[in-house]
């Protein structure tokens, strides 16, 4: 319920999830999917609040002087406070949160459950090329979600906009990675901006292509090997949406590690005696004695506040905390190896092959 005041179970509410339950048996192939357990021809109906509420009078069936009601969300709404004194009378919880009782006649949530399974129309039983049929039943909740769900959520002249209701919806088999998918790919288009915009004030930086190239293969091969460790050692079976975080968070941890690594690395020669001879392995060792100190003690802190959340007992937190904790330990050792070995190699084997000018800034005019 939008409202926590007046909750779920109001007039307003209740239309708006009958109308939203109404658009999903409209769907289009809804009846080639649904379950039809009861009735070959028709539709099991959902298991939902509005059955019960909506169930007068035009949901009768008038035989003499028999009246019968048919729980089937077709007829006028009943009064709201009778339905809600019944469930408690009856002990129906299933539509109510916790907080539901005798002196609190409001909830602010309810559910409904639309069915739906195997065997498929014109498959004989639930073995004949299961795949496909699973594969059809996938397509069909990816048809539902893009051209019905999601509206609720969206914004712009496509949404749903129901004023006093939130929906949200689950499905384990299909729509969750579905989902997840669709909202990585989604995020990855911001995920890219940041990463070039990062890439680009780090070349800036360095100016030299292949160290900053070097730099940022190092996060690439944190990332999948943080991917190896969270799925074959700890036995996730997928990235959550938490994790997705991780993208934008490694991205300038990494950038601050390897701009300490490079500005300590220049700084040899001006820090030591004789500086303008000293060999690049003279500058690499100075600087990996100092800039390792201070990336290992940030790394480690940043390790030990994620490595934390393994103690909640919310299962996406503990698995976005080892996520996130191991990709800041194998971008620490990517930055002391792959980047450090980057610095070497742009200054003994490719410096020299770049114009003076670039070698020796300082030195006055140049030719190329």
């Amino acid at each position: 319920a939008k409202d926590p005041e007046k909750g779920i179970f109001t007039r307003e509410a209740l239309e708006e999830i009958r109308d939203f339950e109404r658009r999903i048996r409209d769907f289009p192939r809804y009846t080639e999917f649904c379950r039809k357990k009861f009735n070959p021809d028709t539709c099991d109906p959902s298991y939902s609040v509005t059955n019960i509420f909506f169930s007068v009078p035009n949901a009768t069936e008038i035989r003499g002087a028999d009246m019968k009601v048919i729980y089937d969300g077709s007829g006028s709404l009943a009064d709201i406070d009778d339905v809600l004194e019944g469930f408690l009378r009856d002990g129906l919880d299933w539509w109510v949160d916790k907080d539901f009782g005798p002196q609190n006649l409001k909830s602010q949530y309810t559910r409904a459950t639309f069915f739906g399974g195997l065997p498929l129309a014109g498959y004989p039983d639930l073995v004949t090329r299961l795949e496909e049929q699973r594969q059809k039943s996938g397509n069909f909740l990816k048809d539902l979600w893009r051209d019905l769900l999601r509206r609720t959520e969206i914004t712009g002249q496509d949404r749903l906009n129901y004023e006093h209701v939130i929906f949200s919806w689950h499905e384990s088999r299909y729509l969750y990675n579905h989902e997840v998918n669709y909202y990585l790919i989604n995020d990855c288009w911001f995920c890219a901006g940041t990463i070039i915009l990062v890439t680009t004030l780090v070349f800036l930086r360095q100016q030299n292509l292949f160290t900053t190239l070097c730099g940022m293969l190092g996060v690439v091969l944190a990332f999948t090997s943080t991917f190896y460790f969270h799925i074959a050692v700890m036995g996730y079976q997928r990235l959550t949406v938490m994790d997705l975080v991780s993208i934008f968070l490694i991205i300038a941890i990494a950038a601050d590690d390897i701009l300490l690594l490079y500005n300590t690395y220049h700084l040899a020669p001006a820090m030591l005696d004789d500086g303008s001879q000293l060999s690049p392995a003279e500058k690499m060792r100075w600087a990996y004695r100092k800039a390792s100190l201070a990336m290992l003690v940030t790394s480690a802190t940043t390790c030990g506040s994620f490595y934390a959340n393994l103690l909640s007992i919310v299962s996406v937190v503990r698995g976005f905390g080892f996520f996130m904790g191991t990709l800041v330990l194998w971008n620490f050792v990517n930055v002391l190896t792959i980047f450090a070995a980057s610095l070497l190699v742009s200054e003994i084997y490719l410096a020299p092959l770049m114009p003076r000018c670039w070698r020796q800034k300082d030195a006055g005019p140049c030719c190329v």
